[in-house]
């Protein structure tokens, strides 16, 4: 009898505990997916590019390179690479607040970015995001060719606090290998939505 009760405890306790590891993983993935179009979208804002410049005395406009032009209203306008490492960020030289450092160096609670190759990836445009694996030696050129895009953004594995109101992530976009930045970026949760904290830039080119 008394096994009968400790066997069926322990089964409770398993699906129990299975249960909330599944809720759990559930909500790191809702909460990593918003993430991730709140900073694809944010940076989709910076296209399509300003209207062309107004036409001189003589009554012409200066001629834009229409290979150029054709890429720019290319509904899809990065592609996301893949790069995970969130726990290779020196800290030591960046001002963050302590609270999203603990996060970052004690966290066990991490979306793996790499991930996002199981997951439709979609713009508010509803059109869907190329997701592209990082591989060392990379050229930007070649992925934004390949994927008819504009340029890159890279996101790294993404940390959250206990109760998934605060997260951190290596970020970066770039439209060319010389133009472009990687940031640290801090975001909180407010009312039911994500929104960026603080943006530390670490490289820029």
């Amino acid at each position: 009898m008394k096994n009968s009760i400790l066997l069926s405890t322990l089964f409770l306790l398993l699906v129990f505990t299975v249960g909330c590891q599944h809720v759990n993983y559930t909500k790191i993935d809702e909460e990593s997916l918003a993430i991730v179009n709140l900073l694809y979208n944010s940076e989709s804002l910076n296209f399509p590019v300003p209207p062309p410049p107004p036409k001189n005395e003589k009554g012409n406009r200066p001629k834009l390179d229409k290979k150029v032009t054709d890429k720019l209203i290319d509904k899809r306008v990065y592609a996301i690479v893949t790069t995970g490492e969130s726990k290779g960020i020196i800290l030591k030289s960046l001002d963050i607040p302590a609270e999203y450092k603990n996060i970052l160096e004690e966290s066990n609670i991490t979306y793996f970015i790499k991930d996002l190759h199981n997951t439709k990836v979609l713009a508010k445009t509803g059109d869907s995001i190329p997701v592209v694996y990082y591989q060392k030696g990379l050229k930007i050129h070649d992925l934004t060719k390949k994927n008819n895009v504009i340029g890159v953004l890279y996101f790294s594995d993404i940390k959250f606090n206990g109760d998934f109101s605060k997260a951190i992530l290596k970020f970066g976009s770039y439209t060319h290998g010389l133009a472009g930045s990687t940031s640290i970026v801090g975001l909180e949760k407010k009312d039911g939505m994500w929104v960026v904290r603080f943006s530390k830039n670490i490289s820029e080119s």
